[in-house]
């Protein structure tokens, strides 16, 4: 009796092929599961750094309105007519006036200028809405700031609008 004894301890071409097939689409799937997650994470750090600089700046807008007397902005009805230039008299700073200037937020105090926000950051429209400014009109001055602010920062291009009210503390006649 001749038996011959096949020992196939290998793989087959075949075998060999659609293994690796099988391989190459999870890796494909993998990877584009991972560059997904750190697009995401990039554009979630793009936006933070953009809140953070904004709510930096309007936080020191707010302060500085917040105890000043509104100076050389007349009321406005908000619509159109806004004004991307407001100035104001601090008790302790004296005369201050924020505006746009080459697509980032600036800050006069006697005549020396500072920009405010990042250089990553570009403000596309900036406006200051005043109301009750007006002597005699029996009003509380109200300013309203708004505009629209994007970033380019690391490919990742973000738009987001932003506003808010301030009264002053002190009450006009």
């Amino acid at each position: 009796m001749n038996i011959k004894s096949h020992n196939n301890l290998g793989f087959t071409l075949v075998e060999t092929m659609i293994a690796l097939f099988l391989f190459i689409i999870l890796i494909t799937i993998t990877g584009n599961v991972f560059l997904d997650g750190l697009r995401n994470q990039r554009r979630a750090f793009a936006l933070q750094s953009l809140v953070e600089n904004m709510n930096l700046v309007l936080e020191s807008m707010t302060k500085e309105i917040r105890v000043a007397e509104i100076i050389n902005t007349p009321d406005n009805s908000c619509g159109n007519n806004a004004s991307n230039t407001i100035a104001f008299k601090h008790p302790i700073l004296g005369e201050i006036s924020y505006f746009l200037d080459n697509e980032r937020i600036s800050k006069s105090i006697g005549g020396q200028s500072d920009k405010l926000t990042s250089q990553n950051i570009k403000i596309a429209s900036l406006g200051f809405c005043v109301s009750g400014n007006s002597l005699g009109d029996g009003k509380q001055a109200r300013v309203i700031i708004f505009g629209k602010m994007t970033s380019g920062q690391e490919g990742q291009i973000l738009e987001l609008p932003f506003q808010t009210a301030i009264s002053p503390r002190l009450l006009n006649d």
